[in-house]
């Protein structure tokens, strides 16, 4: 039995399919198995697809004559994996030097582990040198699953990139197949029925490399940030609809996702407002007012403060703006105030 396998759907990216599979074999793994399935591509990346595989007897090819969407796609190489570990990994990106060796590595000392991840880099066009990747060897942080999911309902952000994510074959069969719904958070999704069946397994390394071009559907949408918000709605309300049910604090946990949801779209909104997109902006606060009505009483400041530095540049703006006389009076009143320094 291979003791890995990658799945690569693709749809009209076989211009990218030779770096992607060279990317996965220059991985140095013994006994790998690469799926490509095309997804009946109208530019003939089926023929590229076809012409890897005759290559070499570790690549199948298999090209649709209909289009069936990259959910059935997904699904349909979940279904022929059966090695000890996975990966569905786009056409357009590649993994980066050492990931499967690494991820390989950690499960197969941690038993409990069912999805690994880490960091990764963007290539642009056609480009395939990967500079950023990390070498050598790399500590690995465990989480238990429960910690994954607390972190993914109080951020309301998806904290695996699918690229880098290598997990446990058989995890990925007892969490099941992709949720045809959820044409843009399916992932994220998935990652939260994973963690209710094990640990996690994250590392500062590269794992993944994203490839950016004009032709990735999920940046050309003109609807992509109001789609983005409405889809992880649904994720999480899959989610604990389902797997998550039945854990501790599931409704603290889907209101806190639901409440995070809100501010961020709260914000996304205004910004889109100020920058002359009232539409967008518009159906942005129409949601989140949705998501939460008491934000029509007051806005959401403390998410400001809760974003990376925030707090530091709010400080900042203060003490430039509040004359020294007036922290010298709340000085007397309050000792252990002490005015906001500049960064």
């Amino acid at each position: 039995m291979p003791i890995a396998d990658i799945i690569v759907p693709c749809y009209r990216y076989g211009h990218f399919l030779e770096r992607c599979v060279a990317s996965v074999l220059a991985q140095g793994v013994p006994d790998i198995r690469i799926l490509i399935i095309d997804d009946a591509s109208p530019d003939g990346s089926g023929a590229v697809a076809r012409d890897i595989a005759s290559r070499d007897r570790r690549i199948t090819a298999i090209v649709h004559s209909v289009n069936r969407g990259h959910i059935a796609t997904y699904n349909e190489g979940i279904a022929w994996a059966e090695a000890r570990y996975m990966l569905l990994l786009s056409a357009d990106d590649m993994l980066a030097p050492g990931a499967l060796a690494r991820a390989i590595d950690v499960m197969d000392k941690n038993s409990s582990v069912v999805l690994t991840y880490g960091g990764w880099v963007e290539v642009f066009g056609d480009d395939d040198e990967i500079t950023a990747t990390a070498a050598g060897d790399h500590d690995w942080q465990i989480h238990s699953g429960a910690a994954l999911i607390e972190k993914t309902c109080a951020t309301a952000i998806n904290p695996v990139v699918t690229v880098t994510a290598i997990l446990r074959t058989a995890a990925q069969k007892a969490a099941g197949l992709y949720d045809a719904e959820l044409t843009h958070s399916g992932d994220m999704e998935m990652w939260l029925r994973l963690a209710t069946l094990g640990d996690i397994a994250e590392t500062p390394a590269v794992q993944g490399v994203r490839g950016v071009h004009g032709e990735n559907m999920s940046l050309v949408a003109p609807d992509v940030l109001l789609r983005d918000y409405l889809q992880r709605e649904l994720a999480f309300a899959a989610f604990f609809a389902g797997p998550g049910s039945v854990l501790p604090g599931a409704d603290r946990l889907h209101r806190l996702a639901t409440r995070r949801l809100a501010e961020q779209a709260f914000w996304t909104g205004m910004a889109q407002c100020w920058r002359g997109n009232r539409v967008g902006g518009r159906a942005l606060l129409r949601l989140a007012l949705r998501l939460n009505p008491r934000l029509a009483m007051a806005p959401p400041l403390g998410h400001l403060l809760r974003m990376p530095g925030m707090a530091r540049r709010l400080g900042a703006v203060v003490a430039e703006r509040v004359p020294a006389a007036a922290w010298r009076q709340l000085r007397r009143r309050a000792p252990a105030v002490s005015p906001p320094s500049a960064p």
